[in-house]
């Protein structure tokens, strides 16, 4: 069975591929069966990946609650957009200790740069 890609290429559905990401999302080996069968029954000869990301959340749901947020997680950091991912990344290495400056404007010779972020210094232990 073939899987299409977000790039339009398509691959053959992996099995092995589908519960190793399962399991890097805190999916024990007994919830893995389950949720792997019940992906099986819903998938059909080229599904998107998308498609497939929900089905597997969907199933997740059921057997490992738990460990959606977790799988989701990839998909919830591409929806911050790149300016969102930055704040993200500033708050987090604020949380470790570090002074962080977001949406600093540097005046150069012709124009303004706008500089995303700059990390100052580390104040932790």
């Amino acid at each position: 069975m073939n899987v299409v890609k977000y790039s339009g290429e398509s691959e053959l559905f992996s099995e092995e591929k589908l519960a190793r990401s399962l399991l890097n999302s805190g999916v024990d080996d007994h919830q893995l069966a389950s949720i792997i069968s019940g992906i099986k029954s819903d998938i059909y000869e080229g599904v998107t990946t998308k498609k497939l990301f929900q089905i597997a959340t969907k199933w997740m749901k059921k057997y490992a609650p738990s460990s959606v947020p977790r799988y989701k997680l990839k998909a919830a950091i591409l929806e911050l957009g790149p300016l969102g991912f930055r704040y993200f990344i500033g708050e987090l290495l604020k949380d470790q200790g570090f002074d962080v400056m977001t949406k600093l404007s540097i005046k150069g010779r012709c124009i303004t740069h706008e500089m995303p972020m700059r990390m100052a210094s580390h104040t932790g232990e």
